[in-house]
């Protein structure tokens, strides 16, 4: 096996064409930022639920690292967008740099990769970690990075290997080994479209590698537009396949046209979708214990009105109080490992998850029992 590491050095930069269409995303989020309190005004919305609270508001763990990263993005820095994932680590919690104590390098030094040869003489633990999960991963389910925006790591034949790309791997290996993908590919065989909602979709990366095992889906992606920044930036480049449509509060027919592209919509302007929009698969990774629990009643409620599938969560730090609110409108609840924790598929009912995964209510115990699921009338989370 053929193990390299990955620097600067060896990234792709970005075309003129592809910086030019990261300029175009950040000139849309900043006029939705910056219009941000107008529009909930005019529309008698509640500013207190939807401006950034919990971890991102104020005084929050993230506030200040997420609003110096969104500042330096927002910029339009060639510089700063060729290497768009150094500035990502609020997502994330993961350090390109380990030579420093900074959270974001900036600038970025002309010795950075030579720094980081310094320290990193041996694959780090994320590598070990992904080649034991490939071992058990269908093919087409292992992420390949694109090689370019500052996505630096480790080489494992032929694909980049870093704590993000692990994580993303590891995700879609449960949405496989859940059935989730195989009732969303039953769907498209049957001629349907299907939406995925992705609430909180950090700097993109989980939105891309979706995107990549299944091509057909609606992708959208709802969040703060301080973060949304990030997701609409990378996708833009990497994605670049696919329409992507920026929701202003104007075009929303655009965005709920059925042509498998992602959709970016500001977290203020969600009610927007609750009528018009059926969702097949929501999906959320480490965002509900950032946010405010009156903001994930408020996600929750929504949700509840446009899940036609199931609801799936993957949150692996405390606090766990959120889990409370998804339990009562999601009172069927399917834990994929033994952590309370991480992961879980929630549903309206068994029933509901059941057909969406397409057996039957009878099969569905001895379907937990043989994926060794943990199948929760209520969840008991303890804080």
């Amino acid at each position: 096996m053929r193990i390299e590491r990955v620097g600067l050095r060896d990234l792709r930069p970005i075309t003129e064409t592809e910086f030019q269409k990261a300029i175009a995303a950040c000139e849309k989020i900043k006029a939705i930022r910056e219009g941000r309190h107008q529009y909930i005004l005019d529309h008698k919305l509640d500013e207190g639920l939807l401006m950034p609270a919990g971890k991102y508001g104020p005084g929050g763990q993230f506030t200040s690292l997420a609003n110096y990263a969104y500042d330096l993005v927002i910029s339009g820095s060639y510089e700063i967008i060729n290497h768009l994932r150094l500035y990502t680590h609020h997502f994330c919690g993961y350090s390109f740099a380990p030579f420093s104590n900074d959270l974001i390098i900036h600038p970025i030094p002309k010795d950075f990769d030579e720094q980081c040869d310094k320290l990193l003489k041996e694959p780090d633990q994320w590598v070990n970690a992904y080649i034991q999960l490939a071992r058990n991963t269908a093919a087409h389910l292992l992420p390949v990075a694109p090689k370019t925006l500052g996505e630096i790591g480790w080489d494992v034949n032929g694909r980049i290997v870093n704590h993000d790309i692990f994580g993303w791997q590891e995700k879609l290996a449960y949405l496989d080994f859940s059935g989730i993908l195989l009732g969303l590919r039953k769907r498209i065989g049957m001629g349907f479209g299907i939406n995925i909602l992705e609430l909180g979709g950090g700097y993109g990366g989980l939105a891309y590698f979706f995107k990549a095992a299944l091509p057909e889906a609606n992708y959208f992606i709802v969040d703060l537009p301080e973060s949304l920044l990030f997701s609409a930036v990378y996708l833009a480049i990497t994605g670049g396949e696919f329409d992507h449509t920026i929701y202003d509060g104007t075009n929303l027919e655009q965005v709920l046209e059925n042509n498998a592209g992602f959709k970016f919509i500001s977290n203020f302007m969600f009610d927007d979708l609750v009528e018009p929009l059926k969702i097949d698969l929501m999906i959320n990774t480490s965002g509900l214990p950032s946010m405010s629990l009156e903001q994930v009643e408020h996600y929750a409620a929504g949700i509840e009105k446009m899940l036609t599938g199931v609801l799936y969560e993957h949150n692996g730090v405390p606090p766990y109080s959120y889990k409370k609110i998804l339990a009562a409108h999601f009172p069927a609840r399917i834990g994929l490992s033994p952590s309370f924790a991480f992961p879980n598929m929630w549903g309206k009912s068994y029933a509901d998850i059941a057909t969406f995964l397409g057996t039957s209510l009878a099969s569905l115990q001895g379907l937990a029992e043989d994926k060794k699921w943990t199948l929760y009338p209520l969840p008991q989370p303890t804080n």
